[in-house]
């Protein structure tokens, strides 16, 4: 899908209609928690989420500034829980929303998070359920 044809309520739409669905590749599209949410429950065959965006650093950003991008990772770890390979390049989420995602997508198998600069994997504390995923994700 291409941000110039999809966007808010129309990719919800488009999104109910494609039940077999099993990769999704969103490039430079603003994707909101509702959409993630439609994904997993319309599109449950999902395998892949592919969702980019050119990383950057706000200015001055603090964990409020940042809630809507954790949000975004909780939908992701509470509606995608059969998810394999998940990419979130540019994603401004924190390491609240990346423990969500880790700790219900039990089948991920990858977890790009190139240019996701607030995730500080030292600080992470992974557990020995989560070891598996220090092999799977692509550092920041």
């Amino acid at each position: 899908m291409a941000h110039q044809f999809f966007y808010g309520k129309l990719t919800t739409a488009a999104l109910m209609k494609f039940p077999l669905l099993e990769e999704l590749n969103l490039y430079k599209i603003e994707i909101s928690k509702e959409e993630i949410e439609t994904v997993g429950r319309y599109c449950p065959m999902l395998k892949t989420l592919k969702v980019n965006q050119r990383g950057w650093r706000l200015f001055n950003a603090d964990e409020g500034s940042l809630t809507r991008y954790n949000e975004i990772a909780m939908a992701i770890g509470q509606n995608l829980l059969g998810i394999r390979h998940l990419e979130l390049i540019g994603n401004k989420m924190t390491n609240l929303g990346l423990r969500v995602i880790l700790d219900n997508c039990h089948h991920l198998e990858t977890l790009d998070l190139r240019q996701c600069f607030y995730i500080d994997l030292k600080c992470l504390n992974l557990d020995i359920s989560c070891t598996k995923a220090t092999n799977l994700i692509e550092n920041p």
